[in-house]
């Protein structure tokens, strides 16, 4: 077999012998300078498309590098030689095997890089959206932790579906949260109603025409439960302590005789509220089913029947509602 460049025979690379095979492969193509646009606001890089860096000289080069169409194995080192606020001079060394032979190359590049601004960030501050997530609770406001849940939920879902909230809006009875996505608008809804068991609903709004098609905008209204989980309420002449809140129901606890209870979503909503507010009572004495305390308020021993399996410790808590007294489990 004879080399098609210069007639030596042996061991062909494509038609060619090693050294003329060496002479005309081009291990990469890779420009001198290499123009790059980096967001002001959340450091996105644009190279065809704008995407997440966490090394943009690396991604810059590693984006443009073209390397022969039988290179594998290929390694590329990059060593930053000087770097001023927009102008970044590069070392790139690659080595690679193209058919069988090792290749080495040394290049050196200029990365230039401009600030400008994503298309997601332009929309972000620019208050777009494309859904509106309304939270809010039956008969009530949202508390701290509530609206802090909502909005750690939003947020964990716009960064999985790379969206943005635009804009959080509180209410004097709730929130109401902007999306940049109609899609992680619906998963936010449907996060938010699976974690408090609430129910949710989605209503489409026109809001005009693009490219010939129709342009909606969702509001996806979320309603908490009337009550949480640690509540008290006083229904059909019982006072109750909210243990769990499901879909299909609540689980309670009576606390007159700490008999567990179930009752229907539309059952509790009727309940009254019993304030939430617990005190501590000193233990003055414990029987097999029985603790006498002191009210706290007035000193006076009250005797109170005891939970299955309860321990008193020098003080319990308890919880009063009209004139009766009664042990918080």
């Amino acid at each position: 077999m004879f080399c098609v460049e210069c007639g030596r025979e042996g061991k062909l690379y494509n038609n060619l012998c090693e050294s003329c095979f060496r002479k005309k492969t081009v291990l990469v193509n890779l420009p001198e300078i290499i123009n790059v646009s980096k967001c002001l606001h959340c450091n996105s890089l644009f190279i065809k498309k704008w995407f997440k860096s966490k090394d943009i000289i690396r991604d810059a080069i590693s984006s443009a590098i073209k390397y022969h169409d039988d290179a594998e194995d290929y390694h590329v080192e990059i060593k930053l030689l000087s770097r001023d606020e927009g102008n970044a001079d590069v070392s790139v060394k690659v080595s690679a095997v193209i058919l069988g032979l090792s290749f080495r190359g040394e290049y050196k590049v200029k990365v230039k890089i401009k600030n400008a601004v994503c298309s997601k960030c332009s929309k972000k501050f620019g208050k777009y959206y494309e859904a509106i997530v309304q939270v809010r609770a039956a008969d009530r406001g949202l508390n701290d932790t509530e609206i802090k849940t909502v909005i750690h939920i939003a947020e964990k879902i716009v960064e999985a579906y790379d969206t943005f909230v635009s804009d959080y809006e509180k209410m004097h009875n709730g929130l109401d949260l902007y999306i940049g996505s109609m899609n992680a608008g619906r998963m936010i809804a449907k996060s938010i109603a699976d974690k408090y068991c609430a129910k949710h609903s989605e209503s489409p709004k026109l809001v005009g025409r693009k490219k010939g098609e129709d342009v909606y905008r969702v509001t996806f209204a979320v309603r908490l439960p009337k009550y949480k989980t640690g509540d008290f309420v006083y229904i059909n002449g019982k006072v109750l302590m909210i243990k769990k809140i499901l879909k299909s129901g609540i689980i309670a606890v009576d606390l007159e005789n700490h008999v567990i209870t179930s009752f229907k979503r539309d059952e509790i909503e009727n309940a009254k509220p019993v304030s939430n507010a617990v005190k501590n009572a000193v233990v003055v004495s414990e029987s097999k089913d029985e603790v006498q305390i002191l009210d706290p308020e007035n000193y006076k021993t009250i005797t109170l029947k005891k939970p299955k399996d309860f321990k008193a410790k020098e003080t319990v808590k308890i919880i009063k509602y009209r004139d009766n007294v009664f042990l918080v489990p």
